[in-house]
């Protein structure tokens, strides 16, 4: 049975959040940047507990995230030069995974071992930063792991901006 969330971004927030909500509106997860010169890093909560940390490495050739938490650790790395946004996993439990956006992180998919995880499939319809996710899986690392790569995806869109 698949799960629909809705993942928004708030337009006045300074440091960055995230919220991500089910279909009836009730709050999920929540994903907080902190930002400075040396370090950009998002914690993603859910309820009160942290359950993700994305610290984005710097002065790497090509865009990379170390993760860690509820999942262990791992890294996800984006293909250089290619204008999709397309990335991979290594390490971990999800190792091998791929999850690749269309030019406006609307459309995207994550595939882990031949089977699809998540999909989202709309046309840009506001200003707004707004994505609605499909999660194909019942289970809660699948849902975690959709979640930590959206926010990276956005973490990246911020970093083009």
């Amino acid at each position: 049975m698949s799960k629909t969330l809705v993942l928004a971004e708030r337009v006045l927030s300074i440091r960055g959040r995230v919220g991500i909500t089910d279909e009836q509106g009730q709050q999920c997860y929540e994903g907080r940047g902190d930002f400075s010169l040396l370090h950009t890093r998002w914690r993603i909560f859910r309820d009160t507990d942290e359950v993700a940390l994305i610290k984005k490495k710097f002065f790497a050739l090509r865009p990379t995230f170390r993760v860690s938490g509820e999942l262990g650790e791992f890294v996800m790395q984006r293909k250089l030069l290619s204008l999709r946004r397309h990335y991979r996993v290594i390490g971990g439990t999800y190792d091998g995974a791929i999850f690749s956006g269309g030019i406006f992180d609307l459309n995207f998919k994550i595939e882990h071992n031949g089977k699809l995880l998540a999909q989202a499939q709309e046309k840009l319809v506001s200003l707004r930063d707004k994505h609605r996710l499909e999660v194909l899986s019942d289970d809660r690392h699948d849902e975690l792991f959709t979640v930590i790569a959206m926010v990276v995806m956005q973490m990246e869109k911020h970093a083009d901006d």
